[in-house]
């Protein structure tokens, strides 16, 4: 291994950094030793992880969307807490005043539990404390004579502190057992597990002095109310600006710790260098938890982005659509994507209050879409304190577009991908082939019949356009007096994509004219040099075949 020193200022402190050079990227892999010991790269997140250890809150809950780094976040702590001081040689937290004492640590995954019915999660409950036990020398079942998840967790508790130490108590995933039944249970059996859930972790509120740290992690704040009621010392930093960056890539982090690809691969592709990150950026980063404009990048579409051959795809969906995911997507129908949400109320507590009986109501839907990481924080309005939430990036926008595009045609990602040439025939300014390129793909989806609509439409053209990665893809965006279908932005032309069902080409055209949907581009500094192109396309609603297109540049 080549190594070499850097040094750098980070929150006005001074520390080493040890090379990347030859450290393999991390795909996936949550054991923090495994990482260090393997030569796997690790961006180092003990800065702020010594800022939450330090802080005045030992009993914190924290909510991100899936594949977010949570699992190695949790695994990270664990380390610390037991004292492991010498796999941090290198990281911030090395260098700083903490004492590395070393602490029992309790570990939960609760998406290892059995959750099919109350019975059956709280028997899971019982045989993971169980287990925890026997690892530490503890056998629950002969110190009480109550056999309850609760009971158990809080003898283990209250034996570990008659050895002289407090416990640290890690929760994955703690609302597993709740999302990996919505959509399979009515509203009452899932309050039925949710009462599992919250009379369990009572156990940590009423031996709160036995426990130095409690970190729960989490995809949502579901009954957040519920499950927690009894836990008024639960410190949420979710939403906290403190630590929106707590998991997650910053800008920053990326250009760092990646910069031997981003040389390598902007030089090998002929992009410029500033070209190819702000294409990442585009494709990756906007993940925004607070007020703050700090965003961050999905660790999980960072690592395969340069790990696999640097293609500007969709990651994110490929690791696995949990069906919590694909419940809420199918149901998201219901919405209009087109602009962006205005929360109904405060953040802090919309954000943190839903009710699993009224899951189809919209600011529920929307809700859930923030937490399962569809939708983000895109702006704050500082003065009347309304927060605006919209996709994230590209890569999000592909994934959410896909989802609801199969529950019309029931097509994967792989049979959309095989037309995402239709974008290159707009970078080449081969209109022809194009229109050519969007009728067999129409031609090709109309096996079920069924009612068509423009929305659909709307979604599958959007969603092929941007797989292909090489030009920007916007829909309904807001221009000269009304709001346009898409809008295709290459290295040299913009294509205002107007569509109709049932009828003309010219009509659809003339809409573009009408509401002047040019003018922002014809009249813009910013766009001089480019070509500005109106394309009328009108498809039937019957078999959503292509029946006309028309096209006109729009001349300054």
């Amino acid at each position: 291994m080549v190594v070499s020193l850097y040094r750098r200022q980070v929150r006005g402190t001074l520390y080493y950094m040890v090379s990347l050079v030859n450290r393999k990227i991390n795909y996936g892999k949550s054991s923090f030793k495994n990482i260090i010991e393997k030569n796997y790269r690790y961006i180092d997140k003990t800065e702020a992880i010594y800022r939450l250890i330090s802080s005045a809150n030992d009993c914190v809950f924290l909510s991100r969307p899936r594949r977010f780094g949570k699992t190695l976040l949790l695994d990270t702590l664990s380390e610390i807490f037991q004292g492991n001081k010498e796999l941090f040689r290198g990281l911030s937290i090395y260098e700083k005043d903490y004492d590395w004492k070393s602490y029992p640590v309790i570990r939960l995954d609760m998406s290892d539990t059995d959750r099919g019915s109350p019975q059956e999660l709280k028997d899971s409950l019982l045989d993971s404390v169980s287990q925890i036990a026997t690892e530490k020398g503890i056998d629950i079942s002969s110190l009480t004579k109550i056999t309850t998840p609760r009971s158990y967790m809080s003898t283990l508790l209250k034996q570990i502190k008659k050895s002289g130490q407090k416990a640290v108590v890690l929760i994955d995933e703690y609302d597993y057992p709740i999302l990996s039944n919505i959509g399979k249970k009515s509203s009452e059996e899932l309050q039925d597990l949710l009462e599992v859930l919250k009379d369990f972790y009572l156990s940590f509120k009423t031996n709160d002095a036995c426990i130095h740290f409690l970190l729960l992690t989490g995809v949502t704040r579901i009954a957040r109310s519920s499950i927690f009621s009894g836990m008024n010392n639960l410190k949420d930093i979710s939403f906290s600006s403190e630590f929106c960056d707590l998991v997650g890539y910053t800008q920053e982090e990326v250009e760092l710790y990646f910069a031997t690809e981003i040389d390598s691969v902007s030089k090998s592709q002929n992009y410029h260098r500033e070209d190819f990150i702000t294409q990442i950026k585009d494709w990756y980063d906007g993940y925004r938890f607070s007020d703050s404009e700090t965003s961050v990048y999905n660790p999980a579409d960072i690592n395969m982005f340069f790990g696999e051959e640097c293609k500007f795809v969709s990651y994110w969906i490929q690791t696995g659509i949990t069906s919590f995911l694909v419940n809420i997507v199918s149901s998201a129908s219901k919405l209009d994507m087109s602009e962006e949400f205005c929360l109904p109320k405060e953040a802090d507590f919309f954000l943190s209050n839903i009710s699993l009986d009224e899951l189809s109501d919209k600011d529920n839907l929307i809700l859930l879409l923030y937490q399962a990481g569809y939708l983000t924080i895109k702006r704050y309005d500082s003065i009347n304190k309304q927060y605006y939430l919209s996709f994230p990036n590209r890569e999000v926008a592909v994934a959410f577009n896909l989802n609801l595009v199969k529950s019309f045609w029931n097509k994967d990602y792989s049979y959309f991908s095989q037309y995402k040439s239709i974008a290159s025939y707009l970078v080449k300014q081969d209109i022809d082939s194009f229109i050519k390129g969007v009728s067999d793909l129409f031609k090709s989806l109309t096996k079920t019949p069924q009612k068509y609509h423009e929305n659909a439409v709307e979604m599958v053209l959007a969603l092929v356009l941007r797989m292909a990665g090489n030009c920007r893809v916007e829909e309904q965006t807001r221009t000269g007096e009304g709001i346009s279908d898409i809008v295709v932005e290459t290295k040299d032309s913009i294509y205002i994509i107007e569509l109709k069902m049932d009828k003309t080409s010219q009509e659809a055209l003339l809409q573009i004219e009408n509401k002047k949907y040019a003018d922002k581009y014809i009249t813009s500094p910013e766009y001089k040099d480019f070509k500005v192109i109106g394309i009328g396309l009108c498809f039937s609603s019957s078999n959503c075949r292509l029946i006309g297109h028309e096209c006109r540049e729009f001349i300054r």
